[in-house]
């Protein structure tokens, strides 16, 4: 995902940033260790990677998928590429009127919602332009996951952009196995059944945020929603 600088303003927005650490020294708050034990900040790395799949993956297999499954002529894939980024850009946009009526989790959970129906009916929908009516639609959806899961990955840890950084390096290479694996697939089973797989990504980013929230935590995530 290409990184935004929508990021430090939507922390300001959720309140993300207020959360301060405690019962750890200084030196171990500092160390990318202390932040892979803690599920609260693991959540979001690993859904930043998740999400991805379903962003940037999709993306580089989009134009090959209309192509070579659909049939259509590599004008229409340029075509579908360009809508695609203009409705991830609309989205983006979308965003920051969407925050000023609801909380950052909500709005996470209502496009991942609209992903889950959308994804689906894009490969099963028969005809070029519902498809890219489609397509449109599920890159506005998707396209603030990234800025979102960002913003709460920093929001999780106050005072220690340095871990955050350090984490999202190392996610990122780890990340970097997702389109290996979907190529993978896509050789031994063909492309439809590889990015057919992509569907649980939208479950994934609907449910793993409320898995593990109890107590003080279950408290804060419901404040950020109102």
């Amino acid at each position: 995902m290409t990184p935004t600088l929508m990021t430090p303003t939507l922390m300001t927005r959720t309140g993300t940033g207020r959360r301060a650490g405690r019962g750890a020294s200084g030196r171990e708050r500092s160390s990318p260790r202390c932040g892979l034990r803690d599920w609260g900040t693991l959540r979001w790395v690993v859904l930043i990677e998740v999400a991805n799949l379903l962003v940037d993956v999709f993306t580089g297999f989009l134009a090959l998928y209309l192509v070579d499954v659909v049939h259509m002529t590599p004008a229409v894939a340029a075509l579908a590429i360009a809508i695609r980024l203009g409705a991830g850009l609309a989205g983006d946009a979308a965003l920051i009127v969407m925050l000023e009526r609801a909380g950052d989790l909500a709005v996470l959970r209502a496009t991942a919602v609209a992903a889950a129906l959308l994804y689906p009916g894009f490969l099963l929908v028969p005809g070029m332009v519902p498809k890219l009516v489609i397509l449109a639609a599920l890159s506005a959806a998707t396209a603030p996951w990234y800025p979102l899961l960002q913003a709460r990955l920093y929001g999780s840890l106050p005072g220690r952009s340095s871990v955050a950084v350090t984490l999202s390096s190392a996610a990122g290479l780890a990340g970097g196995l997702g389109p290996l694996a979907v190529g993978l697939i896509a050789q031994g089973f063909g492309l439809s059944w590889a990015l057919t797989g992509l569907v649980v990504v939208p479950l994934v980013v609907l449910l793993v945020p409320r898995v593990g929230v109890t107590g003080a935590g279950a408290s804060s995530t419901a404040r950020s929603e109102k």
